[in-house]
């Protein structure tokens, strides 16, 4: 990737845009999704306990979730469409993080999600679980991220949603699928709690 002062469009590359994909070709975009991922996590990476090499940093395309945070997994790939499948690795993990956001130029809303994932992982690190609970909130607060769950914009807009009986999640889907029809088999991965439907 051409730094701005050799690239003759240079004016184009360091102007704002609404929409980065605009800006970028593919490829290059998708290489600066990831080198952003890293730049975040490697600035704050030295006040935790999770160790850099342990966290394989992704981008999804959903429709329903800013970001994800997956415990003792790796990913194969740095990027997934719709569906992102992990395969199990003790001590290792996943950060998921929907790119669509920055496709729309909200680069500080993606940071952020960033670090509200990479709470979760130190969270999880220090107490064998995560939630969105008081615990969770003070370590995402210390690093600089929003205590704020980032899907509540995308959970509004969906058809259907699911939640866990102790209050981990929600989640929202748009259309009918084989979780909603058999939630009574899944729990949650953060506390094995029991799903819900609530719409």
């Amino acid at each position: 990737m051409k730094s701005p002062k050799q690239n003759n469009k240079s004016n184009e590359v360091t102007t704002k845009s609404t929409s980065l994909e605009h800006v970028f070709s593919e490829d290059t975009f998708q290489d600066k999704v990831w080198s952003l991922m890293d730049e975040v996590v490697r600035n704050i990476i030295d006040d935790l306990e999770v160790n850099r090499d342990s966290i394989d940093l992704c981008t999804v395309e959903w429709n329903t979730l800013n970001g994800q945070a997956r415990y003792n997994a790796t990913a194969s790939k740095r990027h997934y469409g719709k569906k992102a499948s992990t395969d199990f690795q003790k001590d290792n993990y996943v950060i998921l993080v929907n790119r669509k956001i920055l496709k729309q130029g909200n680069e500080n809303e993606f940071i952020d999600t960033v670090l509200h994932e990479l709470a979760h992982l130190e969270d999880y690190i220090r107490r064998g679980t995560s939630g969105h609970d008081f615990e969770w909130k003070k370590l995402v607060q210390k690093i600089g991220g929003n205590p704020e769950r980032c899907n509540d914009k995308f959970i509004s807009d969906a058809r259907y949603k699911i939640r866990c009986e102790e209050g981990c999640f929600e989640e929202g889907f748009h259309r009918m699928c084989k979780t909603l029809k058999n939630l009574s088999r899944y729990r949650c991965k953060h506390c094995g709690s029991k799903l819900e439907r609530i719409k």
